[in-house]
């Protein structure tokens, strides 16, 4: 085996235990999602961690919403008090599959809604636009300002914590993303996930 061939098992076995991650971190955020334990939106994550950080199994952050200067500014709050508080914190680097992940856990409980009331924009609007009786002034300002509301929602998703479950069962995903997490954290303090399609 030469050097090269080296490197590419190496690279082989990165992207194998990559795909990993995503697989299991991917079902922790759907089995939170279900059970509620998903708490979405930068300030009610902060809030979670003022009263009960015990009870956070894990924190993550997106990489989408750092053009937001607001935003950037909490996000280095949230890394900082979730570092000095021995938090798990990773960084998610796809946001769409995070959107994509959340929608179709919960497109069994309806179709344009999501965990909290919320609802994808393409899902109210093929409602509005598939609305058989045309809509007075009102209504289409009401459903207008619904879309915007469900737009700035979107940014909720920047900033998501995973609690413990309950009960004391353990779960092989969990496993393998505090695995995955204390790997990495040799390499970095915020380690980085790409989420599978």
């Amino acid at each position: 085996m030469t050097l090269e061939d080296g490197e590419q098992t190496q690279q082989h076995r990165t992207d194998n235990s990559q795909m990993d991650i995503a697989e299991a971190l991917s079902h922790v955020l759907g089995k939170a999602n279900e059970e509620d334990r998903l708490t979405k939106g930068i300030y009610e994550c902060a809030t979670l961690l003022g009263k009960d950080p015990e009870s956070v199994f894990l924190c993550l952050l997106t990489d989408n919403c750092t053009g937001d200067v607001a935003l950037h500014m909490h996000f280095t709050l949230m890394k900082a008090y979730c570092w000095e508080n021995e938090i798990r914190l990773m960084l998610i680097e796809d946001y769409e599959n995070l959107v994509k992940l959340l929608s179709n856990n919960n497109s069994a409980t309806g179709a344009a809604a999501l965990d909290n009331g919320e609802a994808t924009v393409d899902n109210v609007e093929d409602t509005v636009d598939n609305a058989e009786a045309p809509m007075d002034n009102t209504q289409a300002t009401v459903e207008k300002e619904g879309i915007e509301q469900i737009t700035s929602d979107a940014t909720k998703l920047c900033c998501l914590i995973v609690q413990y479950p309950s009960a004391a069962e353990k779960d092989v995903a969990m496993d393998t993303v505090l695995q995955h997490y204390t790997t990495m954290l040799n390499v970095t303090p915020y380690p980085a996930v790409t989420l599978g399609k």
